[in-house]
């Protein structure tokens, strides 16, 4: 056999000694590569289906609060109404039982007035009984008894003045009694109209009563739904976390492989960051628990507001994990620096794509205002030990 091909044997079997001890090794490395990518994949892609649950669930309890506070309104004006009918009714109760008293009153005055008038009446009719039955005698004997032509006149003038007072007395008793009566009418009938419009009112708070008992158990049942909904949103959040925390693993892991090197290259180890954005923009909204629609919940960056179209710029040097609809966050980038991550929400446009290295200032974005979003601005966050943590010091605030 020749010495070249002795050579060429010797180096094949060599090789496939190699290949024997160091094969499996490599092979058993790749394929863990591969699990750990694809587990990687899969808790993002479960991640963006829990945070859709989750922005489904936030609508739904931005709907109940907003049905709950347009119900608690409408209770509200309703209770404010039975208060204003019940002083109202109140009032007329009054006016009712002032009636009856007036009522009692002139009748008593119309009862005295008849009285008198039948008294009257019957001292006229005997007077008049008396002359008709003494005739003209009784006159001529009341004038012939006059000591003088004076005393005659006078007593002419008293007979005469005598009837004409009973019976101006009579008349003007009863016209008295007609007004007494006629205004004892008038307050039956306003009694009659006051007790008439009371049951109105009556009537009018109780159907207003109702709707008020009814309001009362649409809020409660409404504030229950809150409650279970907060409650669950809240499990979500905690999932979310639970999935960060298995992706910041799966990182890890990732970056203790000698093959991860394009984001070792770029790690992270200090120091200020860039400002994500050409122009300085207003906070708006920072890190930590606060109230957004009505409902408390942990807002988990820092938001600047930009005009539309604002160019988004990367903070650090980094490769792009992530570029693509993020649910509540809209269009999203994230972007890997080794040590932590940075994140970019809402954006009207994507510049970069998974995959991508980028540096530090580089355009990636244009702002925007997509997602849970009441206006353009950039949502800044920045994941670290797989938690999201307050980007203010991060970037010098």
């Amino acid at each position: 056999m020749k010495k070249k091909t002795m050579v060429i044997i010797c180096i094949t079997l060599a090789a496939a000694m190699v290949l024997a001890v160091v094969g499996p090794v490599a092979i058993s490395g790749m394929y863990s590569m591969m699990a750990e990518a694809a587990s990687e994949s899969e808790l993002n892609n479960k991640l963006d289906e829990n945070e859709k649950a989750q922005q489904e669930l936030q609508d739904e309890l931005d709907s109940v609060t907003q049905e709950k506070k347009e119900m608690q309104a409408e209770k509200d004006r309703l209770d404010s109404e039975i208060a204003d009918l019940a002083t109202e009714i109140d009032s007329i109760t009054r006016t009712i039982a002032q009636n009856e008293s007036d009522i009692a009153q002139k009748e008593a005055e119309i009862e005295s007035l008849e009285q008198e008038i039948e008294e009257n009446d019957e001292l006229l009719k005997t007077r008049l009984r008396v002359m008709y039955e003494k005739g003209s005698t009784g006159y001529i004997d009341v004038l012939f008894s006059a000591t003088s032509f004076s005393d005659l006149l006078l007593r002419m003038d008293m007979i005469q003045q005598i009837y004409e007072h009973d019976q101006a007395l009579i008349k003007e008793m009863e016209t008295a009694k007609a007004t007494v009566e006629t205004a004892k009418a008038e307050i039956e009938a306003a009694k009659t109209a006051n007790e008439g419009l009371q049951a109105d009112l009556e009537t009018e708070r109780a159907a207003m009563q109702q709707k008020s008992d009814e309001s009362d158990s649409v809020i409660a049942r409404l504030a229950q739904s809150e409650e279970e909904l907060q409650a669950e949103l809240e499990e979500r959040e905690q999932e979310n976390q639970d999935i960060l925390d298995q992706i910041a693993a799966a990182k890890a892991a990732q970056q203790a492989s000698s093959n991860y090197n394009a984001v070792a290259a770029n790690t992270y180890t200090g120091g200020q960051l860039g400002w994500p954005s050409t122009s300085r923009g207003t906070i708006t909204s920072t890190f930590g628990w606060r109230t957004f629609r009505g409902v408390p919940n942990n807002h988990t960056g820092l938001d600047i507001a930009v005009p539309m179209g604002t160019p988004v710029l990367a903070c650090e040097d980094g490769v792009v994990t992530g570029s693509g609809w993020r649910n509540s966050y809209g269009y999203c980038i994230t972007i890997d620096h080794g040590s932590i991550t940075t994140l970019y929400a809402h954006n009207s446009v994507l510049q970069v794509s998974v995959g991508q290295t980028v540096q530090r200032g580089q355009q990636i974005a244009l702002a925007g205002s997509t997602g849970n979003s009441t206006g353009p601005h950039i949502h800044l966050g920045v994941i670290a030990n797989g938690q999201y943590v307050n980007p203010a010091p991060y970037v010098g605030l």
